[in-house]
């Protein structure tokens, strides 16, 4: 019963903490999120920090949150709306909690474990191709490893000029389905580096190496690969583009893509066995098999041989007497 309880509270912990969805928004259109509550709060600056102004409370329904400086949609005020979620229509980037209440903390990292009080996060990450020097090389790609092995996953970064290059983050995002989880964090704030900081701590985190050069090349090396590791993993690049676009605005930019496929190179153990060459059995092994008694020919056989040497000694002696008479010998 004991253990009963404590699979059930695992299992309530699990679902109240949430999932994180990261929405990387390449196209100038609205992102729908959906909220089974009536309150969302929201974070649109980099440094995490929630806008206490801008949480939006609805009765039931739709609100519209696409100007995030309309206190209209970034109020503590109710707005009446009709339907049976509460629903945000966004452009920006930003962070954005479905949470159960309005929570007085201060900051939102949303690929980091989540009070009871969220539900569910959102990541909309609106995409600024311009943020770095393109490559010349495909930034999607497939990877296939087999279990056990190792594999490295490249991500190196050259900005343009413009834009401050001494205040950035970089995350290495894993994503299966529509569940994202930060696996590798990279904070630079003028000349200071801190590292994970807005992930949690991996489970089995001596598996993963991180090979940063400076603030432009970071490496993650997955060793000892379990099928659990296939997913898509982003590198991902936020910034605030505010020193060059001249006002308060978060971008990102997904510098690598790649699908990592995990197969197993032993082959499944297969149950068709070669076929054995028969040999031809012996009347006495077909005897045997039908379960009559292998010295039953010796049983039968005996009285036959005597049989026949019995008339061949009668043969002869008639032979014998009549050659004897033949000679002229008589009986006395």
């Amino acid at each position: 019963m004991l253990m009963l309880c404590f699979i059930l509270l695992a299992v309530c912990l699990g679902k109240c903490s949430g999932e994180t969805r990261f929405i990387y928004k390449t196209e100038d259109k609205e992102e729908k999120l959906r909220c089974e509550t009536n309150k969302w709060q929201i974070s649109t600056k980099s440094d995490n920090t929630i806008d206490l102004s801008c949480s939006v409370q609805c009765e039931t329904g739709k609100t519209e949150l696409d100007d995030l400086e309309k206190p209209s949609f970034c109020s503590k005020d109710k707005v009446p709306q009709s339907g049976p979620v509460c629903s945000l229509s966004v452009m920006e980037s930003g962070y954005y909690s479905c949470v159960k209440s309005l929570d007085p903390e201060r900051f939102l990292f949303p690929f980091k474990s989540s009070p009871n009080n969220v539900i569910q996060s959102y990541i909309i990450a609106v995409q600024n191709p311009a943020l770095t020097i393109e490559s010349g090389k495909r930034s999607s790609s497939s990877v296939n490893v087999a279990e056990g092995g190792s594999v490295i996953l490249n991500c190196s970064l050259s900005f343009r000029p413009g834009y401050n290059p001494n205040d950035f983050i970089i995350y290495w995002i894993k994503t299966v389905e529509q569940n994202s989880t930060c696996i590798y964090s990279f904070e630079y704030d003028q000349n200071k580096v801190t590292l994970g900081h807005h992930c949690d701590e991996l489970q089995d985190k001596f598996r993963f190496t991180y090979q940063s050069e400076g603030q432009f090349t970071h490496n993650i090396k997955i060793s000892e690969v379990k099928s659990s590791d296939s997913g898509q993993y982003r590198c991902a690049l936020q910034m605030d583009a505010s020193v060059r676009e001249s006002k308060t605005v978060v971008k990102w930019k997904v510098i690598e893509n790649v699908t990592l496929r995990v197969y197993n190179p032993t082959p499944p153990h297969s149950t068709d066995q070669p076929e054995t060459p028969k040999t031809p059995e012996t009347p006495e092994k077909c005897v045997e098999r039908s379960g009559i008694d292998p010295l039953m020919p010796l049983y039968t056989s005996w009285p036959v041989c005597l049989g026949l040497l019995l008339a061949v000694w009668v043969v002869f002696a008639v032979i014998k007497r009549k050659t004897e008479t033949a000679g002229g010998i008589y009986p006395v």
